[in-house]
């Protein structure tokens, strides 16, 4: 069982990653025979992690057609991130109080990631320190119900911004990603807070310039 279930992960976040980056195009039709040979993994393990995706908003499960990958439209931006504005500081406050000596380890990893990214701009690399650190994060908190409201959110959010948002909100962007990264680091919960209210901030002007 841990095995299927650890193959359906690792076809979600294949799958997620060429939804975000946009290798599968919003608004294409893609057959899961086709999604199988794109990742290289079993019909069980895609389907399951289609389901998960379908439940996120992703894609669309077409019968007899494949599966749609979901429009992507600039005014529902503020919309997710408006959300991710209420509860975000409480995830990185109960994250920095309750992280795990492996979790820390795993944040050093995606603060370096995150850093490496930047002077290259290299988006596909600060996206995948950006997931990672959500992911660890999420875990450090143990609130499964504010992870089922935050992850697909936090999923749409990283499509939004390869999409619309210019490479050169990177630089601004991950310096305040590394801010908060250094508040749970230290495990200091009302830093952690503070500083991921200013993230969130500045996410909110961007999202906010593409609905106006």
């Amino acid at each position: 069982m841990s095995q299927n279930l650890n193959l359906a992960n690792q076809a979600y976040l294949a799958i997620e990653e060429k939804i975000v980056t946009l290798a599968l195009e919003p608004g294409s039709l893609i057959s899961e025979r086709k999604l199988i040979e794109m990742i290289g993994l079993g019909r069980t393990p895609v389907r399951e992690a289609m389901q998960r995706l379908s439940w996120e908003g992703l894609i669309e499960v077409r019968p007899r057609a494949g599966f749609k990958i979901s429009e992507i439209r600039a005014e529902d931006c503020a919309k997710v991130v408006e959300l991710r504005q209420v509860l975000e500081p409480r995830l990185a406050r109960a994250a920095a109080r309750f992280i795990t000596p492996n979790l820390l380890e795993d944040v050093k990893t995606y603060r370096q990631m995150m850093l490496d990214s930047l002077p290259a701009q290299d988006a596909k690399l600060y996206l995948k320190a950006d997931k990672g650190f959500d992911v660890a994060v999420m875990a450090a908190a143990e609130n499964i119900y504010l992870t089922n409201i935050l992850a697909p959110l936090q999923t749409h959010s990283r499509r939004f911004w390869y999409r619309y948002f210019s490479r050169d909100s990177m630089e601004r962007l991950g310096q305040a990603h590394i801010t908060v990264m250094d508040a749970v680091l230290a495990r200091d919960d009302l830093r952690a807070y503070q500083s991921m209210e200013t993230l969130m901030g500045v996410v909110a002007i961007h999202a906010q310039a593409l609905k106006d």
